[in-house]
């Protein structure tokens, strides 16, 4: 005779759709942010679609800023070098200087995290311990191409004022208490540094060693 058994009823899963997978974005997004909240941990930042005009405003003034600085970069070459119209940087922009600003500011951002970010890994008392940190900051532009970009002094705004230099800034703050001379050379030295290397390779290896020395008091870093 056979014996049937009884097997429990298992209840029916609800079958869940499949998410596709990601893919992984293997290139860099320029990450923006409107110039007076680009400082704010809590900034509203905006990132320009590549191919759209401002997307390619963006990655023009990149290039041309980093590779000669702002005043020999005129709004001609910027919208030129987009494939776009002078006024359609006017219209996004505002002005050629609105255009630097928004790139300067956000390229010395991914400067200071860092310098930061470097600093934490050790102590840091004198300006000879800074230099290793300050370096790295260097480094970072010479491999962007962003020399000259950093390798010049904030333009002056419109009424005349001064950007504050927020490499000065830093180093101000690694020092402590009595830092602040220092700190404005050793960032005049840095952005010195990053100007001379903008002539090339052996240029960029000679400024290196030369930024170094003189950072570390004569030994190297």
């Amino acid at each position: 005779m056979t014996i049937l058994m009884m097997v429990p009823m298992v209840p029916m899963v609800p079958m869940v759709p499949m998410v596709p997978m990601v893919p992984t974005v293997l290139h860099d997004v320029i990450k923006l942010c409107p110039a007076k909240s680009h400082y704010s941990r809590w900034m509203r930042s905006w990132i320009p679609i590549p191919g759209t005009t401002t997307g390619r405003l963006v990655v023009a003034s990149l290039e041309l800023f980093g590779a000669h600085g702002f005043t020999a970069v005129a709004v001609g070459t910027i919208s030129a070098r987009a494939g776009v119209t002078t006024g359609s940087l006017y219209h996004h922009f505002g002005s050629k200087t609105g255009l630097y600003q928004l790139v300067r500011t956000d390229v010395e951002q991914r400067v200071l995290d860092r310098l930061e970010g470097a600093a934490s890994m050790r102590r840091v008392q004198t300006l000879s311990d800074l230099t290793p940190v300050l370096l790295v900051g260097f480094d970072y532009l010479i491999s962007s191409g962003y020399t000259r970009l950093l390798g010049e002094a904030f333009p002056e705004t419109g009424d005349g004022t001064q950007t504050p230099d927020e490499i000065e800034r830093f180093v101000g703050r690694s020092l402590g208490t009595g830092g602040a001379p220092v700190a404005a050379l050793a960032a005049a030295a840095w952005r010195a540094a990053l100007w001379l290397a903008s002539d090339g390779p052996e240029a960029a290896l000679d400024a290196r060693e030369a930024l170094a020395l003189l950072l570390a008091g004569g030994s190297p870093a």
